[in-house]
């Protein structure tokens, strides 16, 4: 049977002391963070086409490397890079998202308008719940003076189908 991506490679890592003797040589101290200095991609220490975090959680934490789940940093480490087991959890990637946005770094957060320029504010923003994941609510801003202005268009256009119809 096949595997996708390195499910089987946890068979071919050496064992948990060796990996942690490793990242150990090839890190700085800068504070409480551990700070990788090998291969980095994205911002993550990565070894053996791991990132450094998710092994110290596998050495640490006795996580499961083919887990779908996150390792996820505390929100009092900003350092991608830090593989320190006291500044990582286990979470989901939706925890993740809502670190980013308590920490204010989410994309959608900051948008102060919407597409088509008219401001975010509590007059022309709805704010719409679009599902639960994971038992959470989601919810969405939609602009209203966008959402009025298609509402419109679509009862014109709805009249001239009508009354072409006739």
């Amino acid at each position: 049977m096949r595997t996708k991506g390195h499910a089987n490679m946890t068979n071919k890592l050496l064992p948990k002391n060796q990996i942690f003797e490793y990242l150990n040589s090839k890190t700085v101290k800068e504070g409480n963070c551990w700070l990788y200095t090998g291969l980095i991609s994205f911002g993550y220490g990565t070894y053996k086409g791991y990132r450094v975090h998710r092994l110290a959680a596998w050495i640490f934490m006795d996580f499961e490397l083919r887990s779908p789940l996150n390792i996820n940093h505390k929100l009092e480490c900003l350092n991608k890079n830090c593989w320190n087991p006291d500044h990582l959890y286990i979470g989901t990637q939706r925890d993740n998202t809502n670190d980013i946005i308590k920490m204010g770094k989410h994309h959608l957060v900051n948008k102060t308008h919407c597409p088509q320029g008219h401001e975010y504010n509590k007059k022309n923003t709805l704010i719409y719940d679009y599902g639960r994941l994971g038992g959470e609510i989601r919810n969405k801003r939609v602009c209203r003076l966008c959402k009025n202005a298609k509402q419109r268009a679509r009862r014109i256009l709805k009249r001239r189908q009508d009354a072409f119809k006739k």
